[in-house]
């Protein structure tokens, strides 16, 4: 009885470790890839890598706090747009949320070659606690094997799950990380900048 029991403790204590080594190795993933792609300060400090920053803007300040990482990263800037405007907003915007569609993107200045860029930062406001849905068209549109996708966004609400829908998007080789979310009051007042300077800073290819 009591080798029963001893045994039973193992198998336990092996199957957490187990739970646990997983955790810790998707979160390693997803917080420290900067770190692991091929791309040197240098390089950076050389344009000889290039970054793009996309960006979705609906009457919000999701432009400035694109420039703002255009300006500490160099990156190139790429606006995501719709191919059909929003006629209500309100209704129309949720009811894409709610129904998880994909809006079409105006491709007119569609990127020719998305594997150029390895690292892509993604700007967009958070609406209801959820990425705009033409954020996910975007995303499904281009084959991003072997990218690095930065989710920056400006949210007040605690239950943003954005960045979770992201993920949903993309294969399971392509590494999403956190990013930084903002509020609009911080890229308004000017507070955002040293924000954004801290977390680059962070990872050993944008210092």
């Amino acid at each position: 009885m009591k080798r029963k029991i001893f045994l039973g403790v193992i198998i336990v204590i092996v199957v957490v470790c187990i739970g646990v080594g997983v955790f810790l190795l998707i979160n390693n993933r997803n917080s420290s890839a900067l770190n692991d792609i091929d791309i040197s300060a240098e390089d950076l400090n050389n344009d000889n890598v290039n970054i793009l920053i996309a960006y979705y803007s609906y009457n919000d300040n999701v432009l400035d706090l694109a420039k703002e990482i255009q300006n500490q990263t160099g990156g190139e800037l790429w606006q995501i747009e719709r191919a059909v405007p929003y006629t209500n907003f309100e209704v129309e915007a949720l009811d894409e949320i709610n129904n998880n569609t994909r809006p079409l993107l105006d491709n007119t200045n569609a990127i020719e070659d998305i594997n150029e860029y390895p690292v892509i930062f993604v700007c967009y406001p958070v609406w209801w606690n959820n990425a705009p849905t033409i954020i996910n068209s975007f995303l499904e549109s281009y084959d991003l094997t072997g990218n690095v996708i930065i989710p920056f966004r400006i949210s007040s609400s605690d239950d943003d799950i954005s960045v979770n829908s992201l993920r949903q998007s993309v294969p399971d080789n392509v590494t999403v990380l956190e990013g930084l979310k903002l509020t609009n009051e911080e890229v308004t007042s000017g507070s955002g900048k040293e924000e954004i300077a801290n977390w680059l800073s962070s990872f050993a290819v944008f210092k």
